[in-house]
């Protein structure tokens, strides 16, 4: 019951006109893309801060949702891919409201997490990002190390765990709560 429901209503709570502000449908397991789950967006709510997709067994690229309030996003613990790591560096890049996203256990890898890294130099309002659980190389740690550098930064939390998988380099907050490589 709870997966009919949620491909029915997340696409309605999430168009434009509605007034819902936060939506959680985490730990519901739709186990296919956005598309076979929820259909094509549509104009978004000019409203929704808000949204969390953990754990759905989502896959693959994600549509340009086109939610201009949105603050947190977490697609953690989904199978994504690099198909959709691609595409979200190319909306993290554009996007001026996200302040917090968690994307770890993603699958991500390799060029994709170069491209992440590379998107969040230019973008000025994130100040949480969570890419652990995935295959962040020593490339991508070198970009993130250059992005903490920089004055323009406003990330202040980089979370991330200590023992990466594949033997990938980590980024993880320093002893004194600011970000760092590890």
């Amino acid at each position: 019951l709870a997966v009919a429901l949620t491909r029915r209503t997340v696409p309605v709570l999430m168009c434009k006109g509605c007034s819902l502000i936060e939506l959680d449908e985490s730990g519901v397991r739709l186990n296919g893309t956005w598309a076979s789950a929820f259909g094509e967006v549509a104009e978004g709510s000019a409203v929704l801060r808000r949204l969390r997709l953990s754990g759905c067994g989502l896959r693959g690229p994600l549509p340009d949702l086109r939610l201009p309030a949105l603050q947190t996003l977490d697609m953690s613990c989904n199978e994504l891919g690099n198909a959709f790591g691609t595409m979200f560096a190319s909306i993290l890049h554009q996007n001026a409201t996200w302040t917090s996203v968690d994307m770890r256990c993603n699958g991500l890898r390799g060029d994709t997490c170069t491209e992440i890294a590379e998107a969040m130099c230019g973008n000025k309002s994130l100040t949480a990002m969570n890419l652990s659980d995935n295959a962040v190389e020593h490339e991508a740690a070198q970009h993130f190390a250059a992005m903490l550098e920089s004055p323009l930064n406003t990330l202040t939390d980089l979370g991330g765990d200590r023992s990466p998988p594949h033997g990938g380099a980590s980024v993880s907050p320093r002893a004194d709560g600011a970000p760092a490589l590890g």
